[in-house]
């Protein structure tokens, strides 16, 4: 059976009076290579597919959803295939009916198994050979340099949020001095000691994880803002500032502004609680667990203008492309929009790009750390030079091959990155600004285990 091209497979999804987008036409032809599957299977096999899970359109994203149901489908029949075969291959063991009878002991006779048949090959000699794919087991790699160059849509908006507030804002006003950026570091704060990984599935773990978020946020307000705070529900004739956090008057209740109330920590007035009267509130951000000083406004002494924080995530370059040309036109984005703080999270060099310890850059080969310096790291100082008062905060992930990837991770090495940076200063963990933003990595490996997985570790 010859390869499908992209021609074959936009004929057969219109005649199926299919919808397909132009840049899914590729990701087709490699379903039909990986699945050996011919263009007209494919598109009656997705037929079926779209019609269960209601999709009008096949895109890249679909086409992934699509590619699992598929995998699913081919390891099942293997299965089954291996389970007939294996009970067609016993020998069968078979006794003299007269010798049962007349109660005489022959030796037992023995079928000979049947020669097992090889199962049949369902993929061409192309589909063998080509190991690459532009899909991973789970989930789907970075495209290719070649579509990157040639996408269509390069700066397009995909969505946006809270655009109400955007007029509320005034979004021309530069901050004329740097935010301040503190590292906060595990020995200190939030330990793993303080609270252990199954905080989450036990219910006091929890309370008690929560509650030292809240003396942790109580005290760096004050600390910050030079203030005492006084306790939740304690009556005073005078005015005071209380820190608390938001919960709903109901356990299982809904949240809404006539049943807010703010409980303090356990440490400074046993979690008492009060009615948080709203009325006079003209907008609130309010969510279940949020810390939240009360009186809300709260005059900080750098706040004349808005924050502006730039989050990007890795991988931030194609699997075949060791320029780094995307990092290089997000820098650029960076520096056009100025913002106060830029984060990026890893991956910085993936693991499903590397191969052999070493990336080949120019026919000739790199080390990761150089990779790392050379090629990411220099990058930074032509948005650092653009823009003094930014600070850039780095954050590894599990999937960085040059950096401990045991959950959870250090920091970057500082040493080893001023090497490529002209800046004075550098932070490469969590972050905090005027208001406090808590940045996790990713997510531990362990959390989703439940109690009785974690006892037996």
């Amino acid at each position: 059976m010859s390869t499908p091209t992209a021609a074959d497979v936009t004929a057969a999804f219109t005649n199926n009076s299919l919808d397909i987008k132009q840049d899914a036409v590729a990701t087709c032809v490699e379903l039909c290579k990986e699945f050996a599957l011919s263009a007209e299977s494919l598109a009656e096999q997705w037929d079926v597919f779209a019609m269960n899970a209601s999709i009008q359109v096949a895109t890249i994203d679909s086409l992934g959803r699509f590619r699992a149901m598929l995998f699913d489908q081919t390891n099942k029949r293997a299965i089954k295939r291996e389970t007939k075969e294996t009970l067609k291959g016993k020998s069968m063991v078979k006794k003299e009916p007269l010798a049962s009878v007349y109660g005489i002991h022959l030796p037992t006779v023995h079928e000979t198994p049947k020669k097992r048949q090889a199962s049949a090959s369902f993929q061409s000699p192309d589909a063998k050979m080509a190991k690459a794919s532009v899909f991973s087991p789970s989930s789907f790699q970075s495209p290719p340099s070649a579509e990157y160059a040639s996408r269509a849509n390069a700066g397009e908006v995909v969505d946006s949020f809270n655009t109400s507030l955007k007029s509320q804002i005034n979004v021309d006003g530069v901050r004329g001095d740097a935010v301040k950026v503190e590292c906060i570091h595990t020995d200190t704060h939030m330990s793993m000691s303080v609270i252990p990984l199954s905080y989450q599935d036990d219910e006091i773990s929890k309370a008690i994880a929560l509650d030292q978020l809240l003396v942790d946020f109580q005290t760096r307000m004050e600390a910050q803002l030079a203030i005492d705070c006084g306790a939740v529900g304690d009556p005073s004739p005078s005015h005071v500032t209380v820190c608390g956090r938001i919960v709903c008057e109901a356990p299982e209740g809904k949240l809404n502004a006539s049943v807010v109330q703010l409980e303090g920590a356990r440490k400074y007035c046993g979690g008492q609680r009060v009615l948080l009267d709203l009325s006079q509130v003209p907008a609130l951000e309010a969510f279940p667990g949020k810390p939240e000083p009360v009186p809300f406004a709260v005059t900080i002494a750098n706040d004349t203008a808005p924050v502006r924080i730039f989050t990007a995530a890795g991988p931030f370059t194609p699997h075949n492309d060791p320029q780094y040309q995307p990092l290089s036109d997000l820098i650029a984005v960076a520096a056009k929009q100025k913002p106060d703080v830029v984060i990026l999270l890893g991956p910085f060099i993936d693991a499903n790009h590397a191969k052999d310890g070493v990336v080949a850059v120019d026919n000739v080969l790199v080390g990761f750390d150089d990779m790392f310096l050379f090629k990411i790291v220099a990058k930074f100082n032509t948005l650092l030079s653009a823009l003094p008062n930014c600070h850039l905060v780095l954050i590894p992930s599990v999937r960085d091959v040059h950096h401990p990837y045991v959950y959870p991770q250090p920091p970057f090495d500082r040493t080893v990155v001023f090497e490529g940076l002209d800046s004075p200063d550098f932070h490469s963990v969590t972050s905090r600004v005027p208001k406090q933003l808590a940045i996790c990595p990713m997510n531990c490996v362990v959390c989703p285990m439940k109690m009785e997985q974690l006892k037996e570790l």
